[in-house]
Order: C-alpha cells, then structure tokens, then sequence
C-alpha cells in the first residue's frame, strides 16, 4: 500500500537476538578542560595569563559620558522628564516573601526586622523606597546600577546604603576570566607604586555592580539615554537659533519705518551731517518704540513710512521641523513621544502596542532592581542572624494598568 508514493506495509521481523549480540553505538570520550577558552576582547597576549598577572578593563568613555547624561537630566526638560517618569511608573513599590519551606512565624520575623531596619539605611531618602528611586535614575544616566550595602559597626545587619558613581567602578579581569570590582579614586595620596592610580578593591560580598544594557564581554553597562545626546544637540542649536530669531524680530514681527532723508546744509561739514543723521534716525526708532507701546504712532505723510514684516507666517514651518528632531530624542530616550510633550495621531491599535511596550520595559529593568534589592535583604538578614531562604521581592501592579488591559 502506497500512501504520497511512500509504501506502507508490515515491517520486517527484527532478527532474533538469541545468538546475536546487540551492539552498542560507538561513544567517544570527551575531556572538558577547567577555565575559559575563548580569549576576551582587547587581549591579544596571553603571556599576561601565564605571568600570574591580571588586566584592569577600562570602559569605552562613559565615564566621561555619564556625567554629562547626568546633568542633562537636572537641566534637559526632555531628559528630566523621561527619566523622572520612569522611575514613577517603575517604582510602584514592593513586598517581600519566603517560599513554603520557611515557617509563617520565622517568616514574620525576618519582615519584622527589615521593616524596622530600612528606613535607617536611607534616612534622608525615605528608606527603601528611595533607595529604589536611586537605583532605576542610576540604570537611565548610567546603564548600570551601582552600590554598597554597608555592614554597621556590630555587624548585626546593614548600616546603610552607599551609591559609588557606575563612572568611577573599574573591573580587573582575574586569571579565571572573571571580574573583581574597584572604585578609580581621585583622593590625593591615595596611589602607591605598585597601584600609581589608587584603584580601591570593594567587597564582591556587600558591593554590586548590575549592568543592564550591553552584548559584549563586557561587564560595564551603557546608558539607554546615549542614543538621544545627538537630538538633545540639536535641540539646544534650534532653541538658540529661535531665541536669537524672537529677540532680533519679535515674537510676531517686526516694523519697518521709512524716513526722508534730510539734506545737508551748505555751512556743514560730512562728519557732522553724518552724525545728524545717525541721530535723527536714534530718536525716530526711540519715538516709534514708545509709540508702539502706547498703541499711537505718529509720522508725516510724505516723510515717514510704515511697514510691518510678520515672521509667523515664516516661522509657520518651525514647528514641523521642530517635532521631527523631537521625535529622534524620544526615540533616543526609548519613551512614547507623549511622555516629552510631543503630540501624536496613533490609532487605538498603535496606541496599544506602545502601552506593551512601556510595559515590557518597565518590567526589564525592575528585574535588575529586583535582583539588587535581594542582595540588600539578604545581607542584613544573614548579618542578623537569619537564613533567608527562599526571600523574593515582588514588585506591585504598576499603576497605570487596570486588570483588563494587564489580562489583555
């Protein structure tokens, strides 16, 4: 029987395996050595590795980046505003929960303590809750998440909570391809001659560096707000340009006035007509300054002549021109226009899929606050005395969702 030309029938009997072995499939052994084998990016000697010696990775400028995002999100309106508003719709604050191996009552009393600790670790930014503020502004200015749960001086829990510039964290690749954490210090005094830049080693067990952005071997992160610095330039050149515009001609144009050239007298030497002229014309534009703020202006018919040149209807443009380069800082900053102030037509479906999106990346990056707000816990609990297995922080509902639309 034939079934798309393929013949189907009874299949042929195995052979008896009364006198016959069975063979076992040819395995080959395979050795897996310890360590790494691919080489890192930027090392081109492995002498370094058989020296006992290790590299200090440099980042690729964003310590000098990184300190102008930051400023431009105290002083850019746009910048200001898209950071800001992230970090209100992320934070929507959170709980902390033990998994069903640890009792309710042994439960409570870690929440207990920690309930009763963390508004000491920040007590000029409102506890935790401000701490996770720090953290998400640190991921859009920095790309990274940078700071050191500081152990009290009893080390009976976490004193409270520091926040190194991600600019100043420098990496050292070990021997074994991993990376240890230090701080590039800029204290005078502070190198020796075996370490000229006075690179401070942190503790991997109370400091945490969480890059968020990036695919190469590397473990520095990069700012989301990077791709909007060339927008954010242009902005500046436009908003220059039209502020010189509106001072030279006016917010709606400016007036052109005709005067009569006077005629020189016969006993007047050219220096002194040229410096009657130059005043007469003075007090014409004084006159007709004060004119126009009294709403009268008064001339000779044949002597004075009156033009107003409109710049809105050449301006009219503008506001295309500018919308268009604003679109390119919303993009760079990776938020919907409508967070900067840009106004748009999207339909019901585009405006949907634009909620999604802010969705999934609000919940991107409250992964990595989440992974970091563990650490803090977990640290305070062990120095106390507990075992915090199975401690989780869970985020609440942002919100700006409502069940339908979270279901949906």
């Amino acid at each position: 029987m034939k079934i798309f030309g393929i013949n189907i029938g009874k299949r042929k009997p195995p052979e008896s395996t009364d006198n016959k072995k069975i063979q076992e499939p040819n395995r080959k052994t395979v050795t897996i050595p310890p360590g790494r084998v691919s080489v890192p990016p930027g090392y081109n000697n492995a002498l370094g590795y058989l020296q006992g010696t290790t590299i200090m990775v440099e980042p690729d400028l964003l310590h000098e980046i990184i300190p102008i995002i930051r400023a431009l999100t105290k002083v850019n309106s746009d910048m200001y505003i898209a950071a800001t508003d992230m970090v209100r719709l992320i934070n929507t604050g959170h709980t902390v929960r033990f998994d069903n191996k640890v009792s309710p009552e042994k439960a409570a009393k870690m929440l207990k303590h920690i309930e009763n600790n963390q508004k000491s670790w920040a007590p000029h930014n409102g506890g935790m809750y401000g701490v996770v503020n720090k953290m998400i502004m640190q991921v859009f200015i920095a790309g990274a998440i940078s700071f050191e749960a500081v152990p009290s001086n009893d080390l009976d829990g976490v004193g409270y909570i520091a926040f190194p510039s991600p600019e100043s964290i420098r990496f050292k690749r070990e021997l074994d391809g991993r990376y240890s954490p230090y701080q590039k210090s800029n204290r005078i005094g502070i190198g020796t001659s075996d370490n000229p830049q006075g690179y401070i080693k942190l503790n991997p067990a109370t400091f945490k560096y969480c890059a968020v952005n990036g695919d190469e071997d590397s473990p520095y992160g990069i700012p989301p707000f990077l791709s909007a610095l060339e927008g954010i330039a242009t902005q500046k050149d436009m908003r220059e340009n039209i502020n010189n515009i509106m001072r030279l001609l006016g917010i709606l144009g400016y007036l052109e006035v005709s005067i009569e050239k006077p005629s020189r007298n016969a006993d007047e030497s050219e220096s002194a007509y040229n410096a009657r002229l130059t005043r007469l014309l003075r007090e014409a534009r004084v006159n007709i300054h004060d004119g126009m703020h009294d709403g009268v202006l008064v001339g000779y018919a044949e002597d004075h002549e009156y033009t107003f040149e409109s710049t809105t209807a050449s301006l009219q443009n503008v506001s295309e021109v500018w919308n268009i380069n604003q679109q390119t800082i919303s993009n760079g900053l990776g938020v919907a226009g409508s967070i900067i102030g840009l106004a748009n037509s999207k339909t019901e479906g585009g405006t949907s899929i634009m909620f999604t999106k802010l969705l999934s990346q609000l919940k991107n990056i409250q992964f990595f606050v989440k992974d970091s707000v563990e650490f803090i816990y977990r640290l305070h609990l062990v120095l106390a005395g507990f075992d915090p297995e199975g401690l989780k922080v869970v985020f609440n509902q942002s919100t700006i969702t409502d069940d339908l639309k979270y279901q949906q």
